[in-house]
């Protein structure tokens, strides 16, 4: 993940204010740099997620999300799930040092 405000971000992955409020859950936008081979996604979930990888690529998945009363199944690039499968380990294991020490 990459905060919106870092130098460099493509202006043409953001999503503005009202587009987050007015875009259904889901929607995304992507741009590809081949000659780098770097990806950089804007995916709408309750709030506007960026993301920069070299290893992911344009593909979606889908997530079930618990909005209200119901689970809804939200589209959502690869490179949001690959972030949610490593970095929830990577943390623990961050966590874990720091309690050894």
């Amino acid at each position: 993940m990459i905060r919106s405000s870092r130098k460099f971000v493509p202006k043409s992955i953001l999503f503005t204010s009202s587009e987050v409020k007015q875009l259904p859950r889901g929607t995304q936008q992507c741009i590809i740099n081949e000659s780098h081979n770097i990806l950089a996604v804007g995916w709408i979930d309750n709030k506007a997620v960026h993301f920069i990888s070299t290893a992911d690529t344009t593909d979606t998945s889908t997530f079930l999300h618990q909005i209200k009363d119901k689970k809804v199944e939200v589209p959502a690039p690869m490179a949001v799930k690959m972030h949610n499968k490593y970095m929830v380990g990577l943390i623990v294991m961050i966590n874990y040092e720091h309690y050894l020490h």
